[in-house]
């Protein structure tokens, strides 16, 4: 019986697919990970990547404009991490009021504050919006997906999606539309070698950041405080790679050199019996890619080498580093480094006021739109916040002062009731022509 090749190939194909199945592989996606094109001696290209450096040898050649690359960098540069953790902390501080237009908390309002509450099973409310701002931080803007029931209900859950993963593909239209469909023609989630498209439902979107349309059928870029911020975050890695090594290693010991006296002195290594004898030191000792013994090609003498590591100055690295990450964010380095207890007070209420609370209006003004019926607005609150409790503190010393001298000038006649209701109404928020309840009035001052 003769089998045709087709056939044959055909079920060797049915094969091989079933088995990829079977084993549940997927290839790699290469989007962002090529770092190098190689060409061998038989005219093969080599699409080199930076697959096996979580494993093998630390990377020092981060480019933070690529959101993978911010995502890789975070995970290995301390003080980058650091920041952003922290930045991420002081924004899960928040309490959340779900209110109407009028700032009023009502009951029917129960369901999206459990949402809040509780936005997946895997998540608290605190992890939810600190994972929120450090999406916002670290690439600029946040996706958000969300679990419905129908197009329009309250989500059931909703799970932040990493930055690296999500793309939104440009129509190439931008000016002259109004809707974002006319302006993103696919968003789709690269996962695990597959692509998974979303419809408007499954997703939104909180900003922080400009986009960047790069033409038709491109992903959408976000441009982000960090971008800058390449440089820092190697030189930290590369000091840090460097410091690890003297502390195990101890650096260069000294040079071998040629010790002759004789006619010999000019004889010299061959290139095998150098790249020998610096195999065999380098085996057991080395500072990044540089041997710890030098060897010349003359035989052999010994130099030791001594010096004070410390006159490398890595460790101001690690502290430039950290200014730079801190300044790019727009946070006080005050908060990271040994100043005393009131500077970093002064620091985190400057971090509150300058950059969580703006942020949280961006927030907040995102899930709004987002999950909320029309009329019905989510807030975030930090009054409660220790370092902003002073500020609170010195406002009500200076209403109850403002108060007594308005009880003062009324009894004397110096202003009306009224008058002092208008200007109380500038420090609470009072109707002064239609006071809620009945208001009370001290007899001195309706007698006088």
């Amino acid at each position: 019986m003769v089998i045709s090749n087709q056939i044959i190939i055909l079920f060797m194909l049915k094969l091989g697919n079933w088995f990829q199945k079977k084993i549940n592989i997927s290839a790699p996606s290469m989007r962002e990970a090529v770092k190098a094109i190689e060409k061998d001696s038989k005219g093969n290209f080599w699409y080199l990547t930076n697959f096996f450096s979580p494993s093998g040898k630390i990377r020092n050649d981060y480019d933070l404009t690529l959101d993978q690359d911010k995502a890789d960098s975070l995970l290995v540069c301390t003080p980058f991490s650091t920041v952003i953790n922290k930045v991420g902390s002081l924004f899960a501080n928040g309490r959340i009021y779900v209110t109407d237009k009028d700032g009023n908390e009502k009951e029917g309002y129960n369901n999206i504050r459990e949402l809040l509450s509780r936005p997946n099973p895997l998540q608290t409310r605190a992890g939810f919006f600190k994972e929120i701002e450090m999406s916002l931080k670290l690439f600029g803007y946040c996706p958000i997906f969300t679990v419905r029931s129908s197009r329009k209900s309250l989500p059931l859950a909703m799970y932040v999606i990493p930055a690296q993963i999500f793309h939104m593909v440009s129509s190439g239209k931008l000016f002259r539309q109004y809707d974002l469909e006319d302006i993103v023609s696919k968003v789709y989630l690269e996962w695990n070698g597959s692509q998974e498209e979303l419809s408007d439902e499954d997703y939104f979107v909180i900003y922080d950041s400009s986009a960047n349309i790069n033409g038709v059928n491109q992903d959408i870029d976000f441009s982000s405080v960090t971008d800058s911020l390449s440089m820092p975050v190697n030189n930290w890695i590369a000091a840090m790679t460097a410091s690890y090594q003297l502390i195990v290693n101890g650096g260069p010991k000294g040079i071998i050199y040629s010790d002759y006296s004789d006619k010999m002195g000019n004889q010299v290594m061959t290139p095998d019996e150098k790249e020998a004898l610096e195999s065999k030191l380098k085996e057991k000792y080395g500072i990044l890619n540089k041997f710890p013994i030098l060897t010349s090609k003359i035989k052999l003498g010994w130099i030791p080498l001594n010096y004070d590591s410390s006159q490398l100055k890595l460790h101001e690295e690690d502290e430039r580093c950290s200014r730079k990450i801190c300044n790019a964010i727009g946070i006080d380095y005050s908060l990271f480094d040994e100043s005393k207890y009131d500077n970093k007070s002064i620091a985190e209420k400057s971090a509150y006021q300058g950059l969580i609370i703006p942020d949280s209006e961006k927030v907040t003004e995102a899930l709004t739109e987002a999950i909320c019926p029309k009329g019905v607005f989510i807030k975030l609150d930090y009054t409660h916040v220790d370092c902003l409790q002073q500020d609170k503190s010195a406002s009500s010393s200076a209403f109850q002062k403002m108060s007594s001298s308005l009880i003062q000038l009324v009894e004397k006649g110096q202003i009306t009731l009224d008058e002092s209701r208008n200007e109380l109404a500038k420090f609470i928020d009072i109707d002064p022509d239609n006071p809620k309840g009945e208001l009370k009035i001290n007899n001195s001052i309706e007698n006088g």
